[in-house]
């Protein structure tokens, strides 16, 4: 299905609309959970990382998805960042 098509569109925030929901954390645990499984080299400390770029380069589509989901996402980021700062700090 062509993604620049309106059902491309929905179909493809549809895919990551919990990023920009309450439920976040969640899923994202059990995407890492997923990754972990399918990269036998993955390390749990790239996460926090691979959250933060795709969250940076991620765009959704639909009018929906930018008015609503785009800025519960965006806040998921800024804690990302803001715990990635916490820990550098730490270091």
């Amino acid at each position: 299905m062509d993604c620049c098509s309106t059902a491309g569109e929905i179909l493809a925030d549809a895919d990551l609309f919990y990023m920009g929901t309450a439920d976040y954390d969640v899923y994202a645990e059990k995407l890492c959970s997923e990754i972990s499984f399918s990269r036998p080299g993955f390390s749990r400390s790239e996460w926090p990382q691979m959250q933060m770029d795709f969250l940076q380069n991620h765009l959704y589509h639909t009018a929906y998805g930018q008015n609503v989901l785009e800025p519960e996402k965006k806040k998921h980021l800024a804690l990302l960042i803001g715990k990635q700062e916490q820990k550098r700090g730490k270091d």
